[in-house]
């Protein structure tokens, strides 16, 4: 016999929502615990590593409210997840789920990715999610090296018009990091530059 809806809604209700974090093949251990410690520390959710495999064959779309992509490499990921993995995620996304990507996370999620140009690192390429419509280039500051804090940098970002929950002033740590360059800002919010 099915359950009334009222009984279907409110255990919905009841069933905390999760924040994913991908831990396969791309993801940078460093970034990875950095970033799980981040959200431990800062969110009430709980958080939960997500594996290629476990993305790509698990329902965790029904309990994620946060799918997050750290640091890392891109390849790596779009390797790992394939096109239906890409899928997966954009389709989440697009359903009402939120997405979070760090460094190659954002990189992962943008129309395309321009890393290193011209250097021995260069990885360019159109992408799949497509969260955001345009170019995520980098790194922002000279002398990014895999495995390293070389090259690392503190950047401080401004806003004048972020929600006032937000501070005006933010500091913040760049190793690798895209800035995001777009002829369409339509359906994007910038919070700080």
């Amino acid at each position: 016999m099915p359950y009334p809806p009222s009984l279907l809604t409110i255990a919905g209700r009841l069933i905390p929502k999760c924040i994913y974090v991908y831990s396969g093949l791309g993801a940078s251990e460093r970034c990875l615990k950095q970033l799980i410690n981040c959200l431990e520390t800062f969110t009430d959710r709980k958080v939960v590593e997500l594996s290629a495999d476990d993305l790509l064959h698990s329902n965790w779309q029904n309990n994620a409210d946060l799918i997050c992509f750290s640091g890392g490499y891109d390849k790596g990921f779009l390797s790992a997840l394939g096109m239906r993995g890409c899928n997966l995620v954009r389709e989440f996304v697009i359903g009402g789920g939120r997405y979070l990507g760090i460094c190659a996370g954002a990189y992962f999620a943008s129309h395309i990715c321009e890393f290193d140009k011209g250097g021995e690192n260069e990885v360019i390429g159109e992408r799949q999610i497509v969260l955001f419509n345009g170019t995520a280039r980098g790194p922002v500051y000279p002398g990014f090296e895999y495995k390293s804090e070389r090259g690392s940098h503190a950047a401080f970002l401004i806003t004048d018009d972020a929600p006032c929950q937000f501070p005006r002033l933010v500091s913040t740590y760049f190793n690798g990091g895209p800035a995001f360059f777009s002829d369409n800002w339509n359906k994007t919010t910038v919070l700080y530059k």
